[in-house]
């Protein structure tokens, strides 16, 4: 999304996990020169990423269709992350509700962490962008919550999905 693809082309200290050419002209000086190239761990548009370990096993368990697989593939990628999260200095964990909810704040630690300079405030690009963000006007209610909560409760928790 937007967060993620802000800091890894802001910065290019690690490679992005998605590449999306969300430009922000006239945002910042040093935020157009950076989005003017793709980072350089982009070759031809893709960037590869690790598929995590336990994949073909909860396809075969549970079927690309069930929540399980998808409940399943949630914890491992936290988990993932959590595992070489100490190994990557420039680490910058943001949710994406965050960003929904309070857009102007989460992108300006973005802007920060990345060492970008922040848009003026009188910037009209910037505040016409930023102000098409979305907001979160629902909970969450989808089908199987209970098997989700059951498989993702602990890190649910842990992000604040569940009290």
């Amino acid at each position: 999304g937007l967060a993620a693809w802000i800091f890894a082309a802001a910065t290019e200290r690690c490679p992005p996990v998605a590449y999306e050419l969300n430009s922000f002209d006239n945002v910042s000086p040093d935020f157009d020169e950076a989005t003017k190239k793709p980072p350089a761990s982009v070759e031809g548009g893709f960037i590869p990423y690790p598929r995590l370990e336990r994949l073909r096993e909860y396809l075969d368990t549970y079927g690309a269709d069930n929540v399980q697989t998808t409940a399943r593939l949630w914890n491992d990628s936290i988990d993932y992350i959590d595992s070489i999260r100490d190994r990557m200095p420039n680490f910058y964990e943001v949710r994406y509700e965050d960003v929904l909810e309070e857009s102007v704040e989460e992108i300006g630690k973005l802007f920060d962490f990345c060492e970008v300079e922040r848009p003026a405030p009188d910037n009209e690009d910037y505040n016409t962008k930023i102000s098409k963000v979305g907001k979160v006007h629902h909970k969450n209610k989808y089908s199987h919550f209970e098997t989700i909560e059951e498989v993702c409760s602990e890190r649910m928790k842990r992000y604040g999905y569940l009290a």
